[in-house]
């Protein structure tokens, strides 16, 4: 009964360690930055082991529905002695800014939000090197920065993928925002075997699906341009507060311009709201956009599942707020 009050004063977890260290050892703080440094730990083997027996033992792999959540999250950073601080978009601002970025993958159930992988991404865009090299080019950090500055982020997030399932830690759906949505994450979603589902949030002129951005040709049924496809054919989801359009269409995964069409099936699934009494009228252009590579899903099924991916903005928060995530860990890139 002694241990809530622990917590009363305490404005962070991450706080409450700082403080609780010398209760154990009269180490200080350059102690622990001085661990924090090593370059033979692997953070990675040891997140992953911590994130397979929480599955194990909260019997995750039971769970109704499960899935791979991939997202990235900025901490706006400056300092012309900082490493591994390059130029990031940050979507919460809508600008580009200087710092560091995590990209990491979650697995979300009815349930809970299990972080299992992260990886620190360093852009190509004014990226500030090393102050000094590695003691130990081969060493585990030696590699994860190589990582970090060679490999872009849908290749990070396909390795976390399988590292996560050979680990015994499995999906059955992978669910991105629109800047996950290219070529390469939904081949890799069909060979992982996940159904994906991905959205865009920014009208006609941003389709997803064979890259980032795609020109507005890039889908195409019996000759027409998919919104002149859906219009007067919306309707409502059942049990949800939206029209919803579903087409199904084939889509070539294939890169580069020698490689052969390797067409796949994949939903587009128009989604709008519902014009309620009281509320603000829903516009023309107030509509999203799924992708989902079973074309078999029902619309509400992809909905839910889509809604998944909301756990890990909340994990974010809170570990921002409460464990000192993007402050303490990323500080120094070598760890």
């Amino acid at each position: 009964m002694e241990l809530p009050r622990l917590w009363l004063n305490v404005s962070s977890v991450a706080m409450f360690c700082r403080n609780a260290l010398g209760m154990f050892s009269r180490a200080k703080k350059d102690v622990l930055y001085d661990f924090l440094k090593r370059e033979d730990i692997d953070w990675r083997k040891f997140n992953m082991g911590t994130a397979k027996e929480v599955y194990r033992q909260q019997g995750l792999g039971d769970s109704r529905v499960k899935a791979f959540v991939l997202d990235d999250s900025v901490k706006s950073r400056r300092g012309k002695k900082m490493e591994g601080v390059s130029s990031h978009y940050d979507h919460v601002t809508n600008r580009h800014v200087m710092g560091q970025q995590v990209l990491t993958l979650g697995l979300a159930t009815d349930e809970t939000f299990l972080p299992l992988d992260s990886q620190l991404y360093v852009s190509r865009t004014k990226a500030q090197a090393l102050n000094r090299p590695y003691k130990d080019s081969r060493s585990v950090a030696a590699r994860r920065y190589r990582e970090a500055t060679t490999q872009g982020k849908p290749e990070m997030g396909i390795r976390m993928m399988r590292r996560a399932k050979r680990s015994g830690v499995d999906a059955d759906y992978l669910v991105a925002d629109a800047w996950f949505g290219t070529k390469t994450m939904i081949r890799a979603a069909y060979e992982l075997g996940c159904m994906c589902g991905v959205a865009d949030e920014e009208g006609v002129d941003e389709v997803i699906g064979c890259g980032r951005r795609v020109e507005r040709n890039s889908y195409w049924m019996r000759g027409r341009y998919m919104p002149k496809a859906v219009k007067r054919r919306w309707r409502k989801v059942r049990g949800m507060p939206w029209r919803a359009v579903a087409v199904e269409v084939e889509l070539d995964v294939s890169e580069g311009r020698r490689k052969r069409p390797d067409w796949k099936p994949v939903q587009l699934l128009f989604v709008r709201g519902v014009n309620e009494p009281g509320e603000a009228e829903v516009g023309k252009k107030d509509w999203a956009l799924f992708l989902c590579t079973d074309a078999r899903l029902g619309m509400s099924k992809v909905l839910e599942v889509y809604a998944l991916r909301w756990g890990i903005e909340v994990y974010f928060k809170e570990a921002k707020q409460h464990l000192g995530f993007l402050v303490e860990c990323l500080q120094n890139p070598r760890s």
